[in-house]
């Protein structure tokens, strides 16, 4: 099992930290995911290629959460 931690931006509620979790946890070879919105990192826990983390940042990304690059918008 490998582990990947990603700073994100824009993870400002509960509803984005369960939106994260629900898109990585589709993300095939997944094990676990936990979103921690005090520093906004999410934990992946997978087995799988050295490609799974440019895939979990993509899948991030299209969720709109992008590694973090400053660019904070407000949830909706």
């Amino acid at each position: 099992m490998k582990t990947e931690i990603i700073k994100v931006s824009n993870m400002h509620c509960d509803h984005c930290v369960k939106n994260i979790e629900n898109a990585i946890s589709q993300v095939e070879n997944v094990i676990s995911v936990k979103a921690q919105l005090e520093d906004s990192t999410v934990n992946i826990q997978y087995e799988g290629s050295e490609e799974m983390p440019a895939i979990f940042r993509e899948t991030l990304k299209e969720w709109g959460y992008p590694e973090n690059n400053n660019e904070n918008t407000p949830c909706n």
